[in-house]
């Protein structure tokens, strides 16, 4: 199971969908022109968001206290 995750990863990187760290670069559709939406912030530092396509409305990534979920 954890080398099919690597394999699905590794293709989305490659496809130019993620960085390595797991940012989101680009839409499935293809789109760069992503945005951030329910932001949360602890302190001064924003903790939490998540990643929208502003072009089709795709959910591309989750971000919370220093990972990605994908």
């Amino acid at each position: 199971m954890e080398d099919e995750y690597k394999k699905y990863i590794d293709k989305k990187i490659e496809d130019g969908l993620i960085a390595k760290d797991g940012t989101p670069l680009k839409c499935f559709c293809g789109c760069t022109n992503l945005g951030n939406i329910n932001e949360y912030y602890e302190e001064h530092w924003m903790v939490e968001y998540i990643v929208k396509c502003k072009e089709c409305g795709r959910q591309l990534g989750h971000y919370a206290y220093g990972c990605w979920e994908l």
